[in-house]
C-alpha cells in the first residue's frame, strides 16, 4: 500500500536548514491574493506565506552555496549545483488539503471531507523548470520554512498546471492528500453557471496511481487523465479503510 515519495528535508532534523529559515510576521501586508482563501494553487502574491518563502529561499540558496558538502542536499532539489539556487525564484503556492478519513467513511462527498492544514508549499523554479518545493508553516505567530525538497512532487504539480494553463475557462486546481491511503491528487474544478452543477474531477499523482490504480496507469510523466469524483471516492474509501488499521492512525 505504501508508495515511494520524493525525498524532503525537514528543518527540525537538519540544523543547517533551520539556520537559514526566514520568517514573516503574520500581521502581514495589506495586499493579499484573493485566490489564496479557497486554498487553490495560485501565486499567492503579497501574502505572508509567500514573503516568508521568498526570504527563506534567499537564505537557503546562500547557505547551501557556501557549503558544497552539506550532506548531499543538492540531491533533493533538482539542480546540478547549489549555486543555481542563487538564481531560483518562486512559482505558484498551494495549501495542503487533507482528506478527513472519518468524514469519508461516514459517506460524505469527497469535496466535503477536505480539511486545510495551514501548511503552504511553493514551487522553486530554476532555469524555468521546477526544482523542488519550499514549505512554510506558522510557528509561534510567524511564517517559517519547515521543509525543502520533494523535487518529484514539484515536477508533477507543475506538469498538471501546464496541462490546464491554456484552457478557457481555466479550471481551479487544488492539492489533495490522503494520509491513510498514501495518495496525492490535484482536484480540477471548472466554473459553472448558477443553475449548473459544479464540474469536478481529480488527477491522480504518482503516489495515488501506485496506491489506488496499480497497473491501470503505467505511463510516464503526467499523462494520467482526470478521474471522476465517484471513482476516486470509491477507491479512497477502500484504501482509507485499510489504512486506518495502521497503528499510526489508531487512537
Amino acid at each position: 500500500m505504501h508508495a515511494r515519495r520524493s525525498h524532503t528535508i525537514l528543518v527540525p532534523a537538519i540544523a543547517l536548514l533551520m539556520s537559514c529559515s526566514a520568517s514573516a510576521q503574520v500581521g502581514g501586508p495589506a495586499s493579499v491574493d484573493t485566490a489564496l482563501a479557497p486554498g487553490w494553487i495560485a501565486a499567492a502574491l503579497g501574502t505572508p506565506q509567500r514573503q516568508a518563502a521568498e526570504a527563506a529561499l534567499h537564505g537557503l540558496a546562500n547557505r547551501l552555496s557556501a557549503n558544497s558538502n552539506a550532506n548531499g542536499i543538492n540531491r533533493v532539489m533538482a539542480v546540478d549545483d547549489y549555486a543555481q539556487l542563487r538564481h531560483a525564484s518562486l512559482g505558484d503556492g498551494f495549501e495542503t488539503n487533507l482528506v478527513d478519513p472519518v468524514a469519508l467513511l461516514a459517506g460524505q462527498p469527497l469535496d466535503a471531507c477536505l480539511r486545510v492544514t495551514g501548511q503552504w508549499r511553493f514551487l522553486v523554479i530554476v532555469a524555468g523548470k521546477p526544482a523542488g518545493l519550499l514549505t512554510v508553516e506558522r510557528v509561534r505567530n510567524e511564517w517559517k520554512m519547515v521543509a525543502a525538497g520533494a523535487s518529484g512532487l514539484a515536477a508533477e504539480v507543475a506538469g498538471v498546471e501546464a496541462r490546464y494553463a491554456a484552457e478557457t475557462p481555466r479550471p481551479r486546481l487544488r492539492f489533495i492528500r490522503s494520509l491513510q491511503a498514501v495518495a496525492d491528487f490535484i482536484e480540477v474544478t471548472y466554473p459553472s453557471a448558477f443553475s449548473e452543477p459544479v464540474r469536478r474531477s481529480y488527477v491522480p499523482l504518482a503516489s495515488a496511481r501506485a496506491a489506488l490504480y496499480g497497473e491501470q496507469f503505467r505511463t510516464e510523466g503526467f499523462s494520467a487523465p482526470p478521474q471522476p469524483e465517484s471513482d476516486v471516492e470509491s477507491r479512497l474509501i477502500e484504501h482509507v479503510r485499510l489504512g486506518m488499521r495502521d497503528p499510526r492512525f489508531i487512537r
